[in-house]
């Protein structure tokens, strides 16, 4: 059965949030996209994210909350 991990990050220090905080949510698992077409700068940022202090690449996507509609 493939694994899949959920995370909240704070975007500006890379670190991970404790319950109840707003940050990023970064998603590994085997079915994450391994990035954007014909746009390596973009991909290398939202698809490689890494951990503050982790020494090894992660396949994470970054995903980020759009403002909600009224």
């Amino acid at each position: 059965m493939p694994t899949f991990s959920v995370s909240i990050v704070d975007p500006d220090t890379k670190k991970l949030l404790d319950e109840l905080q707003v940050g990023e949510v970064w998603v590994q698992g085997p079915s994450v996209a391994i990035g954007y077409w014909n746009r390596p700068e973009y991909t290398e940022e939202m698809f490689r994210a890494q951990l503050a202090g982790e020494n090894s690449l992660l396949r994470t996507v970054r995903c980020q909350r759009t403002p909600e509609r009224t």
